[in-house]
């Protein structure tokens, strides 16, 4: 939900709250009851205020948002408990220092049951207007997802396996048909292996990471066919990969626009790739030396990162870094995801 309308909702909600609760003043025609009536309000709607924002912006992101229920009922209850008793501590004092008690006071009991009530329905006021927002800006986000999904899934087809790519493959396979049948055979398994993930694998939410691993280096195989250098590449991996999963196809973009704007005729090696796994970190990086007119498209944002970020943004929201930069000729790409399997909406 955009962040006018959230404000919008918050200050109609107000808005009726307080016209409601002054309502009744007009309907008092003793002055005192009015000046009475007037003050508590007052005092009342900043102490609803607190209660409904300690919800709205604490409880429940870091319970409901969780599916904490047991704990959000415990600490709802708690919350109410605890402030209520810190409020009727000093309000009943407060309130009859500035106006003078009615005749017949109120019990504390009673009083104490009236304002719990009252702090009850705040908090759960406050509760359900977060879930309300937060529902609609999953559901308007997953909606954004879905239909960026349809575009991004067509974008990388075209970009990874589009005529242009395997052309420059079977090419390359093709000139070593005589001099190394072993290579020609071994290029050709890489190939149907790339077009089977990218065709079948990886049409779901989640792949290994290992099976996203083995397709990376099957393209970077197929790249070297055609680099005198077989060190060109290096591709480092620290950190435990078996049954860790991955949004499918989110590292590939990096390492071809490595391969398509970077220095070739260079020593090894050219282009540094590094996976570093830490627990529920992951941290990639893509470094490769520029080509002269690259350093323009550099400075523009170019290499397709906004397309990039955009999915990173839908997947992970603010749990994730992405930086772009040059150190000298390299130009570095570097990503670190917190919590990297666990998404923010469904991919």
């Amino acid at each position: 939900m955009k962040k006018n309308i959230v404000i919008i909702s918050h200050l109609v909600f107000w808005f009726i709250v307080i016209t409601v609760g002054l309502f009744p003043v007009i309907t008092f025609e003793d002055p005192v009851k009015v000046h009475r009536a007037l003050i508590d309000e007052a005092f009342l709607n900043p102490m609803m205020a607190i209660i409904f924002y300690i919800f709205y912006l604490w409880v429940a992101p870091k319970t409901l948002s969780r599916k904490k229920i047991g704990l959000f009922m415990v600490v709802f209850f708690l919350i109410v408990t605890l402030y209520t008793t810190i409020i009727m501590s000093f309000y009943p004092k407060l309130l009859y220092s500035i106006i003078p008690p009615p005749e017949k006071p109120i019990s504390a009991i009673r009083w104490y049951a009236s304002s719990f009530s009252i702090h009850f329905l705040y908090a759960l006021w406050g509760t359900m207007f977060r879930f309300t927002i937060d529902w609609f800006d999953s559901n308007q986000k997953q909606k954004e997802l879905e239909k960026q999904n349809i575009t991004g899934e067509l974008a990388l087809l075209r970009s990874q396996i589009n005529p242009h790519f395997l052309f420059n493959t079977l090419n390359n396979i093709n000139s070593f048909v005589n001099r190394d049948p072993e290579v020609t055979s071994s290029g050709i398994i890489k190939l149907s292996e790339i077009m089977r993930y990218m065709l079948y694998d990886a049409d779901v939410n989640k792949v290994l990471l290992d099976k996203e691993i083995a397709y990376i280096r099957n393209y970077i195989d197929l790249q070297k066919l055609r680099l005198k250098d077989p060190e060109f590449v290096e591709f480092e991996i620290k950190g435990i990969t078996e049954g860790m999963t991955i949004p499918p196809l989110l590292l590939v973009p990096f390492i071809e626009n490595a391969f398509k704007h970077g220095k070739k005729n260079i020593e090894s090696p050219g282009i540094i790739i590094q996976l570093c796994l830490k627990g529920n970190l992951l941290e990639f990086t893509c470094k490769n030396f520029l080509l002269p007119a690259a350093d323009i498209k550099q400075e523009q944002g170019g290499f397709g990162l906004k397309n990039i970020k955009r999915r990173l943004d839908l997947l992970y929201g603010k749990n994730y870094n992405l930086e772009s930069f040059t150190e000298g000729e390299l130009f570095v790409a570097k990503l670190t995801i917190k919590d990297y399997e666990n998404q923010m909406y469904s991919d």
